[in-house]
């Protein structure tokens, strides 16, 4: 059993020997069998992108060099992407055991309007299995922008105008104005004169129609009508076409020719006139050359010589004179009684006239038996007045029939006389015709008389003097008639 005991103790101490030796790593002198060792993990120490314009690429791309820097590595996996957003992909691997390692990356373009991330990355290898890998990311410019397509120029507006029809007669009519252009924004139809109410121009459909109706006239009359179309850069285009109204037909000359009267006389055979009126407007008196000539306008009975000898009876009249004075237009509201004793003819005292002044003339017998003349000025509110055998003066418009007497007319009486007249005369001056002044053209409307009558172009009367015909009515229409200066 000692002998047991023994061996046991000896096998024990051989064992923690054996344990002992385990223990000890080989080499350097040491002792025993070297135990096996863990490779160490590579390790990647860092990761750079360099390129020649910066960190920033530009946008049709290019090549950088990745350059990786590591520990315990034997090869070196360079990877990529295809594009902006693309997955990664191996590049190329490359042993990098001395510690580093680079690679060119082919250019990568960025078709996208905005700037992107392009990633690059490395995978380091050891010598166990594992590895390790590590990215870097670098911007890239946005692609370039294209250049916005050139504006075309605007094209040029054009402008078409008709009229239909172009001329109308000198009873009046409609007439249609047609328009139409392309390329416009705004169109305006504008007249000259003004043939509308309203503005002048006025804006229309670039599109359209417009109908004008013209009235009745005695004389002839044009308008110039413009279409204009405007469009874009400032560009516009008119068209422009005359419309026009004739003069009514002139018929063959009937009229009398007498040497200080133009207008026209109604007769009448048996009974006497006991109203006469009519109105116009007061013209404009051209004295340039007749600084001392005139024109007389006015409404009367009697007067007329008649052409087989005699006349109408005495002439009782009143109106308007537009006379010149050393060249000055001077204009006169008046009556006279022709002939009497003494000659009774007087201007009215305080009462104003003025060219464009409307004028109502009056000659009539009273419910009195009485005759009065009565010339109203309705611009200005003032009458001129006489009455036979009582006086004459000037009343207002509330003067109720009674007026501010500037002179009597006692013993002046009147009897009537069988033509009525509306007349412009070259009314003399001391006993002599004054030179007849252009007076451009009296319209005579509103005409009335006591008895029935029909205008008719054979009453008219021509003033004629030295063979020229200085002064001539028009036709005569429903409205009247006009007077015009001709010499």
């Amino acid at each position: 059993m000692p002998l047991l005991r023994a061996g046991l103790r000896c096998a024990v101490a051989a064992l923690a020997l054996l344990a002992v030796l385990a223990l000890i790593p080989t080499g350097a002198g040491g002792v025993g069998r070297a135990a096996a060792s863990t490779p160490a993990q590579p390790v990647i120490l860092s990761v750079s992108v360099s390129a020649t314009q910066g960190v920033l690429l530009p946008a049709a791309g290019e090549r950088v060099v990745v350059s990786v820097r590591v520990r315990n590595a034997t090869t070196c996996t360079f990877l990529r992407q295809h594009s902006a957003f693309s997955s990664l992909y191996p590049l190329k691997t490359v042993g990098c055991a001395s510690g580093r390692a680079n690679v060119t990356v082919p250019p990568i373009a960025n078709p996208y309007k905005a700037p992107v991330h392009l990633t690059y990355a490395v995978r380091v290898r050891g010598v166990g299995p594992g590895s390790v890998q590590r990215s870097v990311t670098v911007s890239q410019a946005a692609a370039d922008q294209p250049p916005p397509p050139a504006t075309p120029p605007a094209s040029a507006p054009t402008a078409a105008l008709s009229i239909s029809p172009s001329s109308l007669p000198s009873t009046g009519g409609s007439a249609v104005l047609s328009y139409s252009s392309l390329h416009a924004s705004s169109c305006s139809l504008s007249s000259t004169p003004a043939l509308w109410d309203g503005s002048n121009p006025t804006s229309v459909n670039c599109n359209g129609t417009y109908t004008v109706a013209l009235s009745a006239t005695i004389s002839a009359r044009k308008w110039m009508i413009t279409f204009t179309a405007s469009g874009g850069g400032g560009k516009s285009v008119s068209s422009t076409q005359t419309l026009t109204e004739q003069a009514p037909p002139t018929p063959t000359a009937t009229w009398t020719e007498t040497s200080t009267w133009s207008g026209y006389v109604i007769p009448s055979s048996s009974a006497l006139f006991t109203n006469a009126s009519g109105a116009w407007i007061v013209p404009t008196i051209n004295c340039a050359a007749t600084p001392n000539g005139g024109a007389a306008i006015w409404v009367g009975i009697g007067g007329y010589g008649w052409p087989t000898g005699g006349t109408s009876g005495t002439l009782l009249q009143t109106g308007v004179t537009a006379g010149c004075t050393n060249g000055v237009p001077q204009y006169n509201g008046w009556f006279e009684e022709y002939p009497s004793i003494p000659n009774t003819s007087k201007n009215f005292l305080g009462f104003p006239v003025s060219p464009g002044d409307a004028i109502e003339a009056y000659v009539f017998q009273g419910s009195s038996g009485a005759w009065e003349t009565r010339v109203d000025d309705l611009t200005t509110g003032l009458s001129g007045v006489m009455v036979t055998g009582n006086g004459w003066g000037v009343s207002a418009d509330a003067g109720n029939g009674t007026f501010l007497k500037q002179g009597s007319t006692d013993g002046l009486s009147y009897s009537g006389g069988y033509t009525a007249e509306w007349i412009v005369e070259d009314y003399s001056q001391n006993g002599a015709a004054v030179p007849l002044a252009d007076y451009g053209t009296v319209n005579f409307t509103g005409l009335k008389t006591s008895l029935p009558w029909s205008l008719t172009s054979s009453e008219g009367l021509a003033m004629v003097q030295n063979g020229v015909v200085v002064s001539t009515p028009s036709p005569p229409s429903s409205s009247g008639f006009s007077v015009s200066y001709t010499g």
